[in-house]
């Protein structure tokens, strides 16, 4: 059960940054996807 928590907590972030990416290319090409990665880790 506690695997199944720690996936989706992991999961939920990676998902979000997925979708928000491609909604923003304007923001993605002023800023490096880098900083973005670094954040999210």
């Amino acid at each position: 059960m506690r695997t199944r928590r720690v996936t989706l907590a992991t999961l939920l972030p990676v998902f979000l940054v997925l979708v928000t990416v491609p909604a923003t290319p304007a923001r993605a090409a002023v800023s490096p996807p880098a900083p973005v990665v670094s954040a999210t880790c």
